[in-house]
Order: C-alpha cells, then sequence, then structure tokens
C-alpha cells in the first residue's frame, strides 16, 4: 500500500514536533547529575513536553492492527520503560548529537 500523500503543512507541523522533541532532550540532558534514575528523567521529560503545549505523544498511529505486543513478544518487555538506574558521575549519555559524561 503506498504512503499517503503529505502536504507542506503536514510536513510543517512534523517539524515542528520534532524540533520540540529536540528542544526537551537538550533541556533535560543539561539537567541530568548524578543520581537521577530513567524514571526520573523520563518524568522531567514529560513535564516539559507537557509544560511546552504536548497533551498527548502515543495515539492510533502507534498501533498495529492484529498486533499484540504482549502476545507476539513473548509477554511485557521492560526493557522499553524507563526503569530505576541511576545515572553516575562520568557514565556515558547523548546530548547535541554527541557523546557526553555525566557530570557531578
Amino acid at each position: 500500500m503506498p504512503a499517503p500523500a503529505l502536504s507542506a503543512q503536514d510536513l510543517s507541523e512534523f517539524r515542528n514536533a520534532q524540533q520540540l522533541a529536540y528542544r526537551c532532550a537538550e533541556t533535560i540532558a543539561g539537567e541530568l547529575k548524578p543520581g537521577v534514575s530513567e524514571k526520573e528523567a523520563a518524568a522531567l521529560m514529560k513535564t516539559w513536553l507537557q509544560d511546552h503545549g504536548v497533551k498527548d505523544w502515543f495515539g492510533p498511529r502507534t498501533v498495529f492492527k492484529g498486533f499484540d505486543g504482549l502476545r507476539h513478544l513473548g509477554g511485557f518487555n521492560l526493557a522499553f520503560y524507563p526503569g530505576k538506574q541511576q545515572l553516575e558521575e562520568g557514565m556515558p549519555h547523548a546530548r547535541r548529537g554527541q557523546a557526553r559524561q555525566v557530570a557531578a
């Protein structure tokens, strides 16, 4: 099935969403310090996005008809969710497209 045609407005809105997501990642990366857990970082990102007008970031576009992740992937996979692991000083993370290290 061919991809649907996208209008100039569709592409502009997509570009705006990408830029907003990138600004969020950049901002939160600048706040990461030793001791911050993955869950805490995810919560910071959620708050930042909501403060910048994002109301929902998942929808029907992320659903595949007939696909049940629990059944098709062999169960619930926590690897795809933020965990309790905490950042440690010197631990690498991505920021501005480059590998960085967490600083105290």
